[in-house]
């Protein structure tokens, strides 16, 4: 029998995210116009939109299932607000490449990411909050290189945790004579490339912020500033110097 791996989360589409933003935006304006209109007080009116809005997003957000063992990769999606399950599945074969990343989580913390391309498909993977599903991700993640590298072991084997999983990454691409069957592509960050654009990028972001600071930032600038801007510009400085892992 097949050993399966699994791991639950919650996504939206590929490819949705831009036209979702845009229905919402659209819908709280279209609400927010009738609501004029008909005189609603602004004490209605507001939470009516972000009902609006948080509806509209809502309906795009899907429950996922990923299933992985010796034959493939499966995916299966059903709306947040119910309806039927479509399943789809690829064989290691089909699939293109995957990376093993690291993105900012808004506690100013790190979080794992699995990125695998496939024919007209991405599926991106974050490692959950929970810290059960943050076992079930790093089993996840585990089991897949284990199959993307045909090295995926025959009898169970303690499963890595998720704070091994960068140091999974950096030892896969450090292996000279590694052939995987799947290719393991550094994030784009990682690479020469990536680093000078995320220098540029952290370079400019600081210049941004000497100017505002001489031009005299208001309140509203200084809150972009130290909560948006800066820690941009580290996250990227940090990125630019190796940070994360190297390819």
């Amino acid at each position: 029998m097949t050993e399966t791996t699994t791991f639950h989360t919650r996504i939206v589409p590929p490819g949705a995210l831009a036209p979702l933003l845009l229905r919402a935006s659209t819908a709280g304006v279209a609400v927010a116009l009738v609501g004029t209109v008909v005189a609603l007080p602004l004490f209605l009116l507001a939470p009516v939109v972000l009902l609006a809005v948080v509806f509209v997003v809502v309906r795009r957000v899907a429950r996922a299932e990923y299933e992985v063992n010796a034959t493939g990769l499966t995916e299966r999606t059903t709306p947040l607000l119910g309806g039927a399950w479509q399943s789809r599945t690829w064989a290691w074969p089909d699939m293109l490449s995957y990376t093993l990343d690291r993105e900012p989580t808004r506690t100013l913390g790190l979080r794992n990411v699995l990125l695998v391309r496939l024919p007209g498909h991405l599926i991106r993977l974050r490692e959950p909050h929970d810290p059960a599903a943050r076992d079930e991700f790093a089993r996840f993640v585990d089991r897949f290189v284990g199959h993307a590298t045909g090295d995926a072991p025959r009898a169970p084997r303690k499963p890595l945790t998720s704070s091994e999983v960068p140091q999974l990454r950096r030892t896969l691409a450090n292996q000279p004579a590694f052939r995987p069957q799947i290719p393991l592509q550094p994030p784009f960050l990682s690479t020469g490339t990536g680093r000078v654009v995320a220098a540029v990028g952290a370079l400019a972001i600081v210049g941004l912020s000497v100017a505002a600071v001489l031009l005299g930032a208001t309140l509203g600038n200084w809150f972009s500033l130290v909560f948006i801007l800066l820690p941009g510009a580290v996250w990227l400085g940090w990125r630019a110097l190796g940070g994360g892992g190297s390819e």
